[in-house]
């Protein structure tokens, strides 16, 4: 059985800490560019150099699937917290329901019983 309280207590925050990470995640930059050639000359690669841009490149697609990732938890925590808040009005509404069902069960029975004593006596 899952634990709406603790779920429903926990929603805000799980939304608000994935607002935080997107903000956070949003403002850091990806890294310095790659500055190109001023003269436009074609030199020899250097392995280091070549080495250095292709890391600059993977830590620039790291970051931006970061970004993807941060955002696809951020849409994810908010639609928790609207299925937590639909989930809990639900709850508070079945609640209702089996109050007012028992309340007509009571009354039904009174009337039953009234009916039963009146033709009996």
């Amino acid at each position: 059985m899952v634990p709406w309280g603790d779920v429903i207590k926990a929603a805000p925050e799980v939304a608000s800490t994935a607002r935080r990470l997107w903000d956070s995640v949003g403002k850091k930059s990806p890294g310095p560019d790659v500055v190109n050639d001023v003269d436009g000359a074609v030199h020899a690669p250097d392995p280091m150099v070549a080495r250095l841009e292709h890391a600059e490149t993977a830590l620039a697609d790291l970051h931006a699937q970061m970004l993807a990732a941060s955002e696809v938890i951020t849409t994810l925590a908010q639609q928790n917290a609207q299925l937590v808040a639909r989930i809990d009005m639900l709850r508070k509404r079945a609640l209702y329901q089996a109050i007012a069902t028992g309340a007509v069960s009571v009354i039904a029975i009174v009337i039953a019983t009234a009916a039963w004593l009146a033709r009996s006596s």
